[in-house]
């Protein structure tokens, strides 16, 4: 994922936001299409453990309720989800809605205890959706980014000019990291993605999250204002030299064969090496009917 430092992860952008800011009653559920994510409030009613038709994937059953109806979530391969959950227990759920039948059940579900609505990492407002690999959940990588937020995104210092950020209408970057990753609003989430565009297009922001004081540096000196940062901190990618064409070579006279002057290289010894060995082939063959 490259990610290294407390920078790569505030610079590491969601792929997508699911909203689920909607509470949902449970008694409303029975005609909601088969797939949707839904929210909702609910109590835990109570929770078991069963063993699933798979080895070794165990299946956790939770019974959930309000006051217009109940619902079963069920977890597979989770462990642990029963020492989280516990009966009278209000929480909030967001998962997605299956219907076996007339029975209904939500699959595999997100939650969290009621709290603050600033509180709220994983249901209940605009989650964001991270790319992922093996071992790091989406829980996980949610609150490691909530951490480097509040510890070092709301003080992350402003690279652009104050009248550059003015004429284009951009955000500072503080807060377009904070509506980047849990924007309040869809509105306040375009504009964070917004400067987070800008940045890219400016090559203040790259892929492997390179000092964007390097690029600072660029934009400084390209608008006349060499000397805002030190020259050390700019220093020009070295560029590999453009290899030269290799030129293509005929087939040598019969009975000549190339002489061995170092490993062929590039096109040429693919051109080479056929021709030198139907030269030899051609060499041994006339040697052969001439012998008496």
């Amino acid at each position: 994922m490259g990610i290294e430092t407390v920078r790569d992860l505030l610079f590491h952008l969601p792929r997508r936001y699911d909203d689920l800011r909607e509470m949902r009653k449970l008694g409303d559920l029975a005609w909601v299409e088969d797939g949707e994510v839904v929210s909702a409030r609910v109590t835990v009613a109570d929770i078991r453990v069963e063993a699933s038709f798979r080895r070794r994937v165990q299946r956790t059953i939770a019974l959930l309720e309000d006051e217009t109806g109940s619902i079963e979530a069920t977890w597979f391969g989770r462990r642990y989800i029963e020492r989280r959950l516990h009966p009278g227990e209000h929480v909030i759920v967001s998962g997605k809605i299956k219907h076996f039948g007339r029975k209904r059940t939500l699959d595999n579900p997100d939650f969290q205890p009621e709290g603050r609505d600033d509180e709220l990492l994983h249901v209940g407002r605009i989650v964001p959706v991270y790319r992922l690999t093996a071992g790091l959940t989406a829980n996980r990588l949610r609150v490691a980014i909530r951490e480097a937020l509040d510890r070092a995104g709301h003080a992350y210092p402003e690279y652009l000019p104050t009248e550059l950020r003015e004429r284009e209408r951009l955000a500072p970057i503080a807060d377009a990291l904070e509506q980047a990753h849990y924007p309040a609003t869809f509105e306040g989430r375009d504009a964070a993605l917004r400067r987070m565009a800008f940045d890219e297009r400016a090559g203040l922001v790259t892929r492997r999250a390179t000092p964007v004081h390097r690029a600072a540096g660029a934009l400084a000196r390209h608008r006349g204002r060499a000397g805002l940062v030190p020259d050390h901190v700019h220093r020009p990618r070295r560029r590999h030299p453009r290899r030269r064409p290799c030129a293509l070579r005929g087939p040598r006279p019969r009975g000549q064969v190339a002489p061995a002057q170092g490993r062929p290289r590039g096109l040429g010894c693919r051109v080479r090496a056929p021709a030198a060995a139907l030269s030899c082939t051609a060499v041994i063959g006339s040697a052969a009917r001439s012998r008496p």
